[in-house]
């Protein structure tokens, strides 16, 4: 009767370890994909409010202006760094 009291607890363990592993991999899985596309529809909305100042100053030439706005938005956002590419 106590073997077969150990085996159950340790069933028991067993299965609440895997349960609760196995719900705190999906929950990880399911975060890292919430974040990834908060980031990605961050920076598209980034990218459309910065491009219209940008591509004024691209359009003017003016490399001096264009460097101050894409420093203001840099600092702004605290982004690693900022891209500006034209056709």
């Amino acid at each position: 009767m106590r073997f077969f009291s150990v085996r159950l607890i340790v069933a028991l363990i067993l299965g609440v370890t895997l349960v609760s592993a196995g719900f705190t991999y999906y929950q990880v899985e399911r975060q890292r994909s919430a974040l990834r596309q908060e980031l990605r529809h961050r920076a598209e909305v980034l990218g459309e409010s910065l491009s219209d100042s940008v591509e004024n100053q691209v359009e003017r030439g003016s490399a001096a202006e264009l460097q101050r706005v894409v420093t203001r938005f840099s600092n702004r956002e605290h982004l690693a760094g900022v891209g500006v590419y034209n056709r």
